[in-house]
């Protein structure tokens, strides 16, 4: 897989979550329900945890230099960090896909 593959693949699964975690905040069923109390793997954990670093600092007016300085997901890193992709490649990718 190449570097282009693995990023649409990301992207793939990011929108996915995305998408399934707007229908359960929508859905009655999940209505008095957090997305902690779903039985979900820790991948989905860790990229909803990483999508919302993303949205508080881009809510603060940080640009992508300013976000990878603060390295805001240094302790998912340590874990998660030896992946596919580079953690300052992961930010800008996620970056680049989140609504301002």
């Amino acid at each position: 897989m190449n570097q282009t593959q693995k990023i649409l693949y990301l992207l793939s699964v990011l929108t996915f979550i995305n998408i399934n975690i707007v229908i359960a905040q929508d859905d009655d069923q999940f209505a008095n329900t957090t997305i902690d109390s779903i039985q979900v793997s820790d991948g989905i954990y860790m990229l909803i945890a990483v999508k919302n670093n993303m949205q508080e600092l881009m809510a603060q007016g940080k640009i992508i230099e300013e976000i990878i300085a603060l390295n805001p997901n240094a302790e998912l890193d340590k874990i998660w960090g030896n992946g596919f992709l580079d953690p300052e490649i992961f930010l800008r990718v996620l970056h680049s896909v989140m609504p301002n």
